[in-house]
């Protein structure tokens, strides 16, 4: 037997025919908040069937989904008809991590990808594992640009994502604003809210938030390329013989500052040596 058909057997053994109800979810896993239009995948799940395999691994008598949860959420309206659907669901390899189930959520999208602040969310959980930038920006394909942005948006308050997720202001809005303002949530939920007041409880766009700030100026914005002094990090901690501390400390209080996490006057204070007998 030739190693690709032996491979081909082996995912056909992992691929199980269950019925809906012996799947579950597992709590706070799933980072997703915009599931689309889930009416029109039930229909077309009760006419032509689950044609795409969940995903997941087993525990107990129960099917754990980790990739699927928009069809999942349509078996659930069809079996609150009545209507019980067998489905195939694919179950994990030995050995399969956290982490990779993680990324998967990244990669796979179930169908739909991702809002920025879902994709921010995921991140998160993958930072809290200590998952490298480099690793995060080489399995997805994604740019350090990209990261920080999405950096920006973890950064943010709970209330200004709350906003987001219901729709009354975008992501994009959020994260300009961010970017001005050294990453300071406070200011900029303050900003949107008012903006919200000011246009009667609706949705608000780029042009309702300039008649409100019209002049968001970066308090501590960084006025150099926050990117390539990170790269410069990364190249430093890379090279070969003894770095010069005083010029790494630098570079890491510049990145700091970059990212609004300390002020100018903290900043400069690093350029002056202590007087004599401090």
């Amino acid at each position: 037997m030739s190693q690709e058909t032996t491979t081909k057997v082996r995912e056909q053994r992992n691929v199980y025919r269950i019925p809906s109800s012996q799947l579950a979810v597992r709590e706070n896993f799933n980072k997703r908040y915009d599931y689309g239009e889930i009416e029109a995948l039930k229909q077309s799940i009760m006419k032509n069937g689950a044609k795409q395999p969940l995903r997941g691994y087993k525990e107990k008598d129960q099917y754990i989904i980790t990739d699927g949860h928009r069809r999942y959420r349509a078996l659930q309206l069809l079996a609150a008809d009545g209507l019980e659907v067998e489905v195939s669901f694919v179950v994990e390899p030995k050995g399969y991590t956290e982490k990779e189930r993680v990324f998967d959520m990244l990669i796979l999208n179930d169908g739909k990808p991702l809002t920025m602040l879902e994709e921010a969310e995921v991140i998160a959980v993958l930072i809290g594992m200590e998952v490298s930038d480099e690793e995060i920006c080489t399995t997805l394909g994604k740019s350090v640009t990209h990261l920080h942005n999405l950096r920006l948006l973890i950064g943010a308050n709970v209330k200004l994502k709350d906003n987001i997720r219901n729709g009354m202001v975008s992501s994009t809005a959020v994260l300009e604003m961010l970017r001005k303002t050294g990453g300071n949530s406070e200011e900029v939920g303050a900003i949107v809210v008012e903006a919200i007041e000011q246009n009667e409880g609706k949705p608000v766009a780029a042009r309702h938030i300039k008649k409100v700030s019209p002049d968001v100026s970066p308090s501590r914005s960084p006025k150099f390329g926050l990117d390539e002094l990170r790269q410069l990090q990364d190249q430093l901690e890379n090279m070969s013989g003894n770095p010069n501390e005083g010029a790494v400390d630098v570079l890491a209080m510049l990145i700091r500052f970059g990212e609004g996490k300390i002020s100018l006057v903290e900043l400069g204070q690093v350029f002056f040596l202590p007087e004599a007998g401090e």
